[in-house]
Protein backbone atom coordinates (compact mmCIF):
# COMPACT_ATOMS: atom_id res chain seq x y z
CA UNK A 1 0.00 0.00 0.00
CA UNK A 2 2.96 2.48 0.93
CA UNK A 3 4.42 1.79 -2.49
CA UNK A 4 1.59 2.99 -4.32
CA UNK A 5 1.18 5.69 -2.64
CA UNK A 6 4.44 7.15 -2.85
CA UNK A 7 4.19 6.41 -6.62
CA UNK A 8 0.96 7.62 -7.06
CA UNK A 9 2.35 11.28 -5.49
CA UNK A 10 5.74 10.47 -7.83
CA UNK A 11 3.35 10.33 -10.90
CA UNK A 12 1.22 13.37 -9.78
CA UNK A 13 4.27 15.41 -9.29
CA UNK A 14 5.77 14.26 -12.62
CA UNK A 15 2.71 14.70 -14.15
CA UNK A 16 1.58 18.77 -13.07
CA UNK A 17 5.34 19.29 -13.25
CA UNK A 18 5.40 18.46 -17.08
CA UNK A 19 1.99 20.00 -17.27
CA UNK A 20 3.53 23.73 -15.69
CA UNK A 21 6.72 22.87 -18.46
CA UNK A 22 4.46 22.70 -21.22
CA UNK A 23 2.29 26.12 -20.60
CA UNK A 24 5.59 28.06 -19.96
CA UNK A 25 6.87 26.67 -23.08
CA UNK A 26 3.79 27.54 -24.63
CA UNK A 27 3.97 31.11 -22.94
CA UNK A 28 7.76 31.63 -24.49
CA UNK A 29 6.90 30.28 -28.04
CA UNK A 30 4.21 32.45 -28.58
CA UNK A 31 6.54 35.68 -26.92
CA UNK A 32 9.85 34.90 -28.72
CA UNK A 33 9.40 31.72 -31.09
CA UNK A 34 8.88 28.34 -31.68
CA UNK A 35 13.09 27.58 -31.10
CA UNK A 36 13.19 29.71 -27.67
CA UNK A 37 9.96 27.73 -26.53
CA UNK A 38 12.30 24.54 -26.77
CA UNK A 39 15.59 26.08 -25.56
CA UNK A 40 13.60 27.25 -22.34
CA UNK A 41 12.73 23.66 -22.00
CA UNK A 42 16.27 22.12 -22.45
CA UNK A 43 17.07 24.93 -20.09
CA UNK A 44 14.77 24.07 -17.59
CA UNK A 45 15.72 20.56 -17.82
CA UNK A 46 19.71 20.80 -17.28
CA UNK A 47 18.75 22.71 -14.24
CA UNK A 48 16.61 20.36 -13.29
CA UNK A 49 18.98 17.41 -13.62
CA UNK A 50 21.50 19.55 -11.49
CA UNK A 51 18.86 19.79 -8.98
CA UNK A 52 18.07 16.11 -9.01
CA UNK A 53 21.85 15.43 -9.01
CA UNK A 54 22.33 18.32 -6.08
CA UNK A 55 19.00 16.39 -3.94
CA UNK A 56 19.72 12.77 -4.35
CA UNK A 57 23.12 12.34 -4.30
CA UNK A 58 24.71 15.57 -1.93
CA UNK A 59 21.28 15.56 -0.15
CA UNK A 60 19.78 18.92 -0.30
CA UNK A 61 16.81 20.14 0.18
CA UNK A 62 14.62 22.77 -1.57
CA UNK A 63 14.06 24.81 1.33
CA UNK A 64 18.13 25.16 1.97
CA UNK A 65 18.11 27.44 -0.81
CA UNK A 66 16.59 29.63 2.01
CA UNK A 67 17.77 28.56 4.68
CA UNK A 68 21.79 28.01 3.89
CA UNK A 69 22.10 29.45 1.09
CA UNK A 70 25.62 29.97 1.68
CA UNK A 71 26.51 26.43 2.51
CA UNK A 72 24.59 25.45 -0.65
CA UNK A 73 26.45 27.94 -2.63
CA UNK A 74 30.20 26.70 -1.43
CA UNK A 75 29.16 23.01 -1.73
CA UNK A 76 28.32 23.99 -5.54
CA UNK A 77 30.87 25.64 -6.10
CA UNK A 78 33.09 23.08 -4.63
CA UNK A 79 32.12 20.66 -7.19
CA UNK A 80 32.27 22.90 -9.80
CA UNK A 81 35.69 23.66 -9.09
CA UNK A 82 36.65 20.00 -9.21
CA UNK A 83 35.12 19.26 -12.06
CA UNK A 84 38.22 18.71 -14.51
CA UNK A 85 38.95 16.03 -11.70
CA UNK A 86 35.76 14.36 -10.86
CA UNK A 87 33.42 14.50 -14.06
CA UNK A 88 31.31 11.90 -11.94
CA UNK A 89 28.41 14.63 -10.65
CA UNK A 90 28.35 16.45 -14.34
CA UNK A 91 27.79 13.43 -15.74
CA UNK A 92 24.77 12.40 -13.53
CA UNK A 93 23.14 15.60 -13.87
CA UNK A 94 23.53 15.63 -17.41
CA UNK A 95 21.84 11.78 -17.20
CA UNK A 96 18.82 12.83 -14.97
CA UNK A 97 18.85 16.53 -17.47
CA UNK A 98 18.35 13.87 -20.78
CA UNK A 99 15.98 11.80 -18.39
CA UNK A 100 13.71 14.37 -17.98
CA UNK A 101 14.39 16.44 -21.57
CA UNK A 102 13.19 12.82 -23.38
CA UNK A 103 10.52 11.91 -20.86
CA UNK A 104 9.35 15.77 -21.89
CA UNK A 105 9.60 14.99 -25.65
CA UNK A 106 7.68 11.65 -25.10
CA UNK A 107 5.14 13.39 -23.23
CA UNK A 108 4.48 16.23 -25.47
CA UNK A 109 4.79 13.72 -28.74
CA UNK A 110 2.17 11.74 -27.30
CA UNK A 111 -0.10 14.47 -26.64
CA UNK A 112 0.39 15.94 -30.12
CA UNK A 113 -0.72 13.21 -32.54
CA UNK A 114 -2.49 14.45 -35.42
CA UNK A 115 -5.44 11.91 -36.73
CA UNK A 116 -5.68 11.79 -40.10
CA UNK A 117 -9.35 11.65 -41.31
CA UNK A 118 -10.13 9.07 -43.36
CA UNK A 119 -11.64 9.29 -46.96
CA UNK A 120 -15.17 9.40 -47.90
CA UNK A 121 -15.40 5.93 -49.64
CA UNK A 122 -13.41 3.73 -47.07
CA UNK A 123 -14.69 2.24 -43.23
CA UNK A 124 -12.81 2.58 -40.23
Amino acid sequence: MDLVLILLFALTGLALGFLSLYLMQSLVARRLGWTAGWLFVAGTAALSGVGIYLGRFLRWNSWDVLLNPLELLRDVAHRVLNLPSDLQPALLAGLFAVFVFLAYVLLYALTHLQTVPAKADETV
